[in-house]
């Protein structure tokens, strides 16, 4: 039986970005409250495995054609011949978590076309504890997806505890033995519902504006029009980097314990707006406030992207993995200091204000069936070429209870790879009143400014918290 698929056009695009090795990996780590073994681990994960075809799948040519010609329909989605527990998780020892332990684990590639899976278990010890790294290329993932993965293992690894007389699993996958009862492996998201549905007409529109309407044009009705900031007096920041092959991330770890975190969501609440803005604004007033002045003196905005997740629409999707994302994108003007934050036209709030009107239409997810009608490698190379870099991305997978019986998460964390598009990115979870933030860097950024200037980031941003809480 042939229980491959075609890959959907959100998927074909991030298999155009693993090939060419334009991103590297996301990654999710936890710290739990007791220790595991190979023994363990081999059967949580065969369990796992057996209920999960994303698991156990990765994208290969059925051919020798030229991948920018076929638009990448010359890949199909297939089951792996055989997953062992050797190749998929490693044990390793680790001093500390800090920004060398990130920027090494974001630096780890998962290959599209090989016969291993698209994602990796690395369990880092020292005397003291063990951390749990889940990281994966995008193709068949997003943040979501790295959540359910280990609350699915925590499940897995709790019904393990509760059987004293496991045998160590090497082998977590067989094609001829386990393909049968997993069956046709499903479409994701983007094909199997209606929420990336765009019309052709609204496809017509998009393309006209992308194509034909020229930049200044463009830039007079952002600023003058649709109610973003004026172009024409602050323009949109460029670092100047380029993408390249393999792009290395700088990440930067910071924690807000429960002292500070408590107090920010308290000033979320009395000022009715979300804690995503409100740490998108943090950020980027930091990053204007060292990066941009040491670029330039001059007063730019902000292209920023803050990520939506989709499974609020689809109930059938909610502990699905796969691709169900799509992103809010928004201009900011410069930032003035804490005492203007929320008032009622500054950048916090009209962020806020455009990130739930997205929520509201879904327009973003609409707006991502336009994937449908282009070349994704001819996309990507576009991408590459260009230096109109977002400023910031954000990721936010909010709060999460990864536990279940006698196990849980203590702590998590959260990051992945700029890519070639981003020059900052935001990726932040919550666990036990603790959110954990990691700002990854594009390397060739840090290159530009140097790392005193991300020293200086990073002490601005913990400065800024404490005045905006004590104000």
């Amino acid at each position: 039986m042939n229980y491959g698929r075609d890959p959907d056009a959100l998927e074909r695009y991030y298999i155009c970005r693993g090939t060419k090795k334009f991103y590297t990996n996301f990654n999710i780590s936890v710290e739990l409250n007791r220790k595991t073994d190979s023994t363990q681990l081999s059967n949580a994960l065969r369990a796992m495995i057996l209920k999960t075809p994303n698991l156990s799948s990765n994208a290969f040519r059925d051919d020798n054609s030229d991948d920018e010609k076929c638009k990448g329909l010359n890949f199909k989605v297939n089951y792996l011949k055989k997953i062992e527990f050797e190749t998929a998780v490693s044990f390793e020892k680790f001093d500390k978590l800090d920004g060398e332990f990130f920027t090494s684990l974001d630096q780890r590639y998962c290959p599209i076309g090989d016969q291993l899976p698209l994602w990796r278990l690395v369990v880092f010890e020292n005397s003291k504890t063990q951390i749990l790294s889940f990281y994966c290329d995008h193709t068949f993932f997003d943040g979501t997806s790295g959540v359910l993965f280990m609350k699915d293992l925590v499940k897995e690894l709790n019904e393990c505890w509760k059987s004293p007389n496991l045998s160590y699993q090497p082998v977590l996958f067989d094609f001829e033995k386990d393909a049968p009862s997993l069956g046709r492996i499903p479409r994701g998201a983007f094909s199997g519902s209606s929420l990336y549905k765009l019309s052709i007409l609204e496809a017509v529109r998009i393309a006209f504006y992308e194509l034909c309407v020229p930049s200044f044009v463009k830039k007079f009705l952002q600023s003058y029009i649709w109610g973003g900031p004026n172009l024409f007096q602050n323009p949109l920041f460029v670092s100047g980097c380029r993408g390249t092959a393999v792009p290395k991330t700088c990440v930067r770890p910071v924690s807000l314990t429960k002292d500070l975190a408590g107090p920010l969501l308290q000033l979320c609440k009395a000022h009715k707006v979300t804690f995503t803005p409100l740490l998108t604004t943090l950020t980027l007033y930091s990053f204007q406030q060292t990066v941009k002045k040491k670029l330039s003196l001059e007063n730019t905005s902000s292209r920023i992207n803050i990520d939506i997740n989709g499974r609020r629409y689809l109930p059938e999707y909610v502990n699905r993995y796969g691709l169900c994302m799509s992103t809010s994108i928004s201009l900011v003007a410069p930032i003035s200091s804490t005492g203007k934050w929320f008032d009622k036209n500054s950048p916090l709030r009209k962020t806020s204000k455009t990130l739930l009107d997205d929520i509201a239409s879904r327009y973003p997810f609409r707006f991502g069936g336009i994937l449908n009608y282009v070349n994704p490698w001819s996309f990507v190379e576009k991408q590459r070429d260009s230096t109109d870099w977002k400023t910031l991305d954000c990721s936010n997978v909010g709060v999460q209870d990864i536990s279940c019986g006698d196990w849980s998460a203590t702590s998590a964390w959260f990051s992945q790879s700029t890519g070639m598009t981003s020059n900052l990115v935001l990726s932040c979870i919550s666990v036990n009143g603790v959110i954990n933030i990691c700002f990854g860097f594009a390397s060739g950024l840090v290159d530009l400014v140097g790392e005193e200037t991300i020293d200086a980031f990073e002490a601005h941003f913990k400065r800024t918290i404490h005045e905006l809480i004590e104000t």
